[in-house]
Parts: C-alpha cells; sequence; structure tokens
C-alpha cells in the first residue's frame, strides 16, 4: 500500500507487483496515479508525508459553534456543487495539460511537484486564488518541514522530557494524566 501511495502522487507512474497468470507467477507495470485523502492520528511514514498536502486538523474548542452536516440536508447542495465542480474541470483540462505555474520560493523539487497541479487549477480560477494557493502552498510546505516529529517515539521523549522537567521520577498514573493533558497530543486517542 506504501509503495502505491508513494508512487500515485505523480501521473504516469506505477507500482510493480507480481500477477499470477496460470501457473506462471509474472511481475507487472499496475498504473498508481491517483488522488487520495487520507486522515488519521499521528504521523503517516514520511515517504507518504513528503508527498502530500498536509492540513494539520485540531479539535473543536469546547465553546466552538459549528453547523452540522446531514446528508439528508446537505447532500443536494454538495451535488450541485460537484457538478458544477466537475463541469468547469472537464472544460480547462485541455489548458491545465500543458500549465507551468510559477512556484513561490520554498516550494521546489518534490513540493514542487505536489502543489504544481493546485496551482495551475488556481491560476485558471484567476481572481485571488492564484495568491490564496501560493501562499497556503508556503505555509503549509513550512509547517510540514518544521513542525512534524519524525516518529511518535520523538514526540513522546520530547513530552515526557516536558512533564518531567526537573524530577527523577513520578508514577505513572501522573505521567498518563499529565501527557494525556497536552494540547493537541495523540496521548489521550492512543
Amino acid at each position: 500500500l506504501r509503495a502505491v501511495l508513494n508512487a500515485g502522487h505523480r501521473r504516469g507512474s506505477f507500482v510493480g507487483r507480481s500477477a499470477i497468470r496460470g501457473k506462471e507467477i509474472v511481475n507487472e507495470k499496475f498504473p498508481a496515479f491517483a488522488a487520495v485523502a487520507l486522515a488519521g492520528l499521528g504521523n503517516l511514514p514520511t515517504t507518504v508525508m513528503s508527498r502530500a498536502v498536509i492540513i494539520h486538523m485540531r479539535r473543536r474548542a469546547p465553546g466552538e459553534k459549528i453547523e452540522p452536516y446531514r446528508r439528508r440536508v446537505n447532500a443536494k447542495e454538495g451535488y450541485a456543487l460537484r457538478d458544477e465542480l466537475a463541469g468547469w474541470a472537464k472544460s480547462i483540462t485541455p489548458r491545465l495539460t500543458n500549465a507551468w505555474p510559477a512556484m513561490p520560493e520554498g516550494i521546489e523539487d518534490r513540493s514542487a511537484d505536489v502543489w504544481e497541479a493546485l496551482l495551475a487549477v488556481a491560476d485558471e480560477a484567476g481572481g485571488h486564488w492564484p495568491e490564496k494557493a501560493r501562499a497556503a502552498a508556503v505555509a503549509l510546505v513550512e509547517e510540514a518541514q518544521q513542525g512534524n516529529p519524525s516518529s511518535l517515539g520523538v514526540r513522546l521523549l520530547a513530552d515526557l522530557r516536558r512533564v518531567f522537567r526537573d524530577r527523577d521520577q513520578m508514577p505513572t498514573d501522573d505521567i498518563v494524566s499529565a501527557l494525556c493533558a497536552i494540547d493537541e497530543s495523540p496521548w489521550t486517542d492512543l
């Protein structure tokens, strides 16, 4: 699965797999390009993260109000928007095929590969979208490069240092409680 995700961020990429043809096992190349949305707790492998647009979510604050989504209420409007976007996308596909959007400073190498299609769509949409998309690209790439610990283990060690401060020992229940009290930490869910 990781090989498919790693290869799938670029059009024309393939993943090699073995397939059985009668009594013979043969190696085949399977096309892997696809748009994928993943959500989860903690971090994905670095190879997947470097090929992704990372959007960190947060829990809703206790007093924060949101409008609930109910399929039977909101689906009709959602389907209409989907159909309108699909029609627009079909009409601009020939122009996007050969588009080379200008990359903002700091968006290069694999990040440029990841953001290229999104910036091309923003350029085609016009108005404020090119500027907003480039600002988002810079902010999200910087956050992904700076803010993510390399592993859950590294995050645990950093949080334990924070919990222990200058103490040599603590009861396990106190450690777990203190870890779970850290804002935006994965420990409560785990």
